[in-house]
């Protein structure tokens, strides 16, 4: 979906990766997430939810990436919760040294940003007013006031003079079979499974059927964005500079999270049903990005506690190891 005059950006629903100490290789897209407006559903949504944001379903078992297309360098503030996905600072609407990333060359982006060429998954998790385990709730308590992602796009102040920079190239390996591939081992010593399909998901159905008469009276609460498995993925340097980007952002964005239940009591339509790991034998995906600078990440996500989906519930997973 088109945010600003320049950046187009989809989400992704995707399979949650493994809680442990090996990181795993990217994961698939499993189908695009449709995006709604706020406020074509204002009579179901939230108040809190600004009306000129936008909202979209995750099943309690999923996780999510984005990726962006843009018409010219553009470079961008992504956070959760007002937590910037890259410094585990409050996310804000400035631009500072290595606390936003630049698309192009970035594709896409996949978890919060740790230390060692790796993030956390986006994983969907309960958000619970400050007092959850989002990864905004552990590090600023009740001063997050939503679960919402935000993104903040920043144009060039003279786009003549940039020269984007290419994508490095992305590919796979398929000589190996599923029955070889071993989760504890570290992802980069494989390439995918042996089969090249993917696990068909279920559309359901997308009807329209909701009462003109619902109100805010509804009760619910929104989704949050936790801690999820590490995956190996870099998020690159800005090639261009600080100095080329406009002081203020072109557009600020809002994207609230609810649960697949909770999206069907606002719109009358159903979510794309869920695909565990165990159950994925498609792809996995690596980038041909050695060479390729990454930002520093941060520490503060490193000891925080995951979202682990475990028994039909979310539960709080172990801190990890510093």
């Amino acid at each position: 979906m088109k945010i600003s005059e320049s950046l187009n950006i989809t989400f992704h629903r995707t399979v949650r990766v493994p809680d442990g100490r090996q990181p795993s290789a990217l994961p698939p897209s499993l189908g695009q997430i449709q995006v709604y407006k706020v406020k074509d559903y204002s009579k179901n949504c939230p108040k809190n939810w600004e009306s000129d944001g936008y909202f979209f379903s995750l099943h309690d078992t999923e996780a999510m990436w984005m990726s962006f297309s843009a018409s010219h360098p553009v470079a961008l503030l992504v956070g959760a919760g007002g937590i910037n996905a890259l410094t585990g600072e409050k996310l804000g609407t400035k631009l500072a040294k290595e606390n936003y990333l630049v698309t192009p060359p970035q594709p896409w982006l996949d978890g919060w940003k740790d230390k060692d060429g790796t993030v956390y998954q986006f994983v969907a998790t309960p958000y619970k007013k400050g007092k959850g385990i989002s990864v905004a709730e552990q590090l600023i308590g009740k001063e997050s006031k939503t679960g919402a992602i935000g993104i903040a796009v920043f144009d060039p102040k003279d786009v003549r003079s940039l020269v984007p920079k290419s994508t490095p190239f992305e590919g796979w390996s398929d000589n190996i079979t599923s029955d070889d591939f071993n989760w504890t081992k570290p992802a980069g010593a494989y390439g995918v499974y042996k089969s090249a399909e993917l696990i068909s998901c279920s559309l359901g159905s997308a009807t329209k059927g909701m009462s003109a008469s619902r109100s805010h009276t509804m009760s619910f609460d929104e989704m949050g964005v936790g801690k999820g498995g590490k995956i190996i993925q870099k998020v690159y340097s800005d090639p261009h500079g600080l100095d080329v980007w406009k002081p203020k952002p072109s557009s600020t964005t809002a994207f609230y999270l609810v649960n697949a239940v909770v999206f069907k009591e606002i719109t009358g339509i159903d979510t794309p049903n869920p695909v565990g790991y165990q159950d994925y034998f498609g792809h996995w995906y690596g980038m041909k990005d050695q060479s390729e600078s990454d930002l520093p990440g941060s520490g503060k996500f490193t000891g925080l506690k995951s979202a682990v989906f475990q028994n039909d519930e979310i539960k709080v997973g172990a801190k990890s190891a510093k």
